[in-house]
């Protein structure tokens, strides 16, 4: 650990600890303000797919819920396709939901909550997987113009958002180890030319310590010329 007792082993020591601070500061922000906005979007696009159930809905003449025509995300029709939606009449029991429910359907809280309030629940999907779930209550005139309540719930699997800040972070971890390098680059030749006076400094005390000078000679910064009067009266 010698290296720890000069200026440039200190130096570099601290410059690699904090640059490398930063960075890994600076990735997890980013990877973060990444999984928030994909999050965004996804709640943005399963709201979008609950408006659409809602819009379509309608019964036959027995009172039954007929299937609703959308979304049209392909997803939807494929079995554990990793996108899905169940409509549950309460009234009934009766639920239907999308192909790619295949054989299962969501465990809906039985939670009540007011009509089109939008609510968010992590729930166990197809094959093992963890599903993000939306679910709205809404209120639709049945054949005999009585109110029905209906819960529509849209899922998707986490995965799709696991796998997109995996993606993210593999993308931009190579970038900032770059970045890194050049920092502590940067730095070192930062230390080469701000030592570079101390080292003209030593330099000119030799010669005059082996009386090839008398005096300091050159231009140093302003906080070595107390040490240069001083060396020189």
């Amino acid at each position: 650990m010698r290296w720890l007792s000069s200026i440039r082993g200190r130096f570099l020591l601290l410059s690699a600890l904090t640059v490398g601070l930063a960075l890994a500061l600076t990735a997890a922000l980013l990877i973060s303000l990444f999984a928030s906005n994909i999050r965004k979007r996804i709640d943005a696009e399963l709201t979008s797919n609950v408006n659409t159930l809602a819009g379509a809905l309608s019964f036959d003449a027995t009172g039954r819920l007929d299937r609703p025509k959308g979304p049209v995300d392909q997803r939807f029709m494929v079995p554990y396709g990793g996108l899905y939606w169940q409509i549950v009449d309460d009234a009934t029991g009766q639920t239907i939901r999308s192909v790619s429910l295949f054989d299962m359907a969501l465990a809906l809280p039985d939670d009540g909550h007011a009509d089109g309030a939008i609510h968010h629940y992590t729930l166990p999907g197809p094959e093992g997987s963890t599903l993000i779930v939306l679910e709205r209550l809404v209120r639709v005139a049945g054949p005999d113009s009585q109110q029905r309540a209906l819960r529509i719930a849209v899922a998707i699997d986490q995965a799709t958002l696991e796998d997109a800040r995996a993606g993210f972070a593999s993308d931009i971890l190579p970038s900032l180890a770059m970045l890194g390098l050049f920092l502590i680059g940067a730095s070192i030749a930062q230390l080469a030319f701000g030592l570079r006076p101390l080292s003209s400094l030593n330099e000119g005390i030799d010669r005059i310590r082996e009386h090839r000078d008398t005096r300091l000679t050159g231009s140093y910064p302003a906080e070595f010329q107390t040490t240069v009067k001083a060396m020189n009266q």
